[in-house]
Parts: C-alpha cells; sequence; structure tokens
C-alpha cells in the first residue's frame, strides 16, 4: 500500500487522512482488512504477519478489532476502497465476520 515506507531503519507509516501518533495495532489492523478486502491470498496475510515484528505491549487482539472496524467502514461507510467490487453476498459474510471478531475476547 501507498502509505507503507520501506526505509534502511524498517518499515514506517504514512498516512495523511489519519495523521495521528497512535497505537501500532491500527496501522497493522487496517492494512490487514484491506488484503482481506482485497481478497489476497491467506498466505501473504500470513507472511506480513510473520515479517511484522510488533512492540512490547502490542496486542493482537486489538490489531483483529481494528482491522474489523475497517472491514465494517468499507462496506457500510462512505470510505470505500476503490476498484472494490464485492456482490452483496460477499458483503455479508465479510460483514458477518467482521461482527464476529468485534465480539471476540481474545
Amino acid at each position: 500500500p501507498g502509505s507503507w515506507l520501506r526505509t534502511e531503519k524498517g518499515m514506517f507509516v504514512i498516512d495523511p487522512e489519519f495523521t495521528f501518533w497512535g497505537p501500532p495495532e491500527f496501522d497493522l489492523g487496517i492494512f490487514m482488512a484491506h488484503l482481506i478486502l482485497s481478497d489476497q491470498h491467506p498466505d501473504l496475510i500470513g507472511a506480513v504477519l510473520k515479517a511484522y515484528h510488533p512492540p512490547k505491549e502490542y496486542s493482537n487482539v486489538l490489531m483483529w478489532k481494528f482491522s474489523a472496524l475497517e472491514i465494517v467502514r468499507n462496506i457500510l461507510g462512505t470510505g470505500k476502497l476503490p476498484h472494490w467490487t464485492a456482490d452483496t453476498e460477499m458483503k455479508i459474510i465479510m460483514l458477518n465476520n467482521a461482527m464476529e471478531m468485534l465480539a471476540r475476547k481474545n
């Protein structure tokens, strides 16, 4: 994605739409949602998660909740990804999956 910047010091996220210094779970969660929404192969999602080195206070549960919220936002909100053409049935499946992720405690 265009908001990720690879440097000699590692990966950074630069995103003027959400300009705030926030939790790393937010950035990775949004990225995971976009991979899911763009129907990327699960191996790619796994490779990204394996390559990511989270800080000590990182919460995988929080990351997936941010991801779920981004999926809901894209399906029901105004901030839709360009060129996303999922049919209604697929949107319902994704929305139900996102709601299940949000309901999980762990």
